[in-house]
């Protein structure tokens, strides 16, 4: 499941960031703003394969050890000393 979250949040966080890449984006007030920092007033984010797979690898990973201790408790029961604890 956690796999399938993965690759659907990476599928899409890619379109979004392609969109805004071609595109660009601003708040309301950001012209003002930049301006006193030398910025330009319109962002055009670039996205690098390592960005895009960093926070979710991370998050996979997280996932699979939250998933490992239940997995070896319930490879250790015997399913008669499972049904008899419940």
């Amino acid at each position: 499941m956690a796999l399938i979250g993965l690759a659907l949040g990476v599928f899409l966080g890619w379109l979004v960031a392609l969109y805004f890449a071609t595109v660009g984006f601003t708040y309301p007030g950001m012209e003002d703003f930049a301006s006193r920092f030398n910025l330009p007033g319109r962002m055009y984010p670039s996205v690098t394969p390592l960005s895009l797979m960093l926070g979710p690898t991370i998050v996979f990973v997280f996932c699979l050890l939250a998933a490992l201790y239940p997995a070896l408790r319930l490879f250790r029961l015997r399913p008669v000393d499972a049904m008899r604890t419940a």
